[in-house]
């Protein structure tokens, strides 16, 4: 779950970003990061959560 709503996120971020009602058409620099921040966040989550796991049982 944790993992979907970090996806979730980064949609957010993207289609903020590529659908707002500026009229310039140039895309921010920052919007990858931003976009990849939250998915990197919740898999680095859930690989934890794996690694934790599997160690214990």
């Amino acid at each position: 779950m944790m993992l979907n709503a970090c996806i979730g996120l980064s949609f957010l971020v993207g289609c903020g970003v590529l659908w707002r009602s500026l009229p310039e058409r140039d895309v921010p620099g920052w919007m990858f990061a931003a976009m990849m921040s939250p998915i990197i966040a919740g898999t680095v989550l859930v690989v934890a959560a794996a690694v934790r796991d599997r160690t214990s049982g």
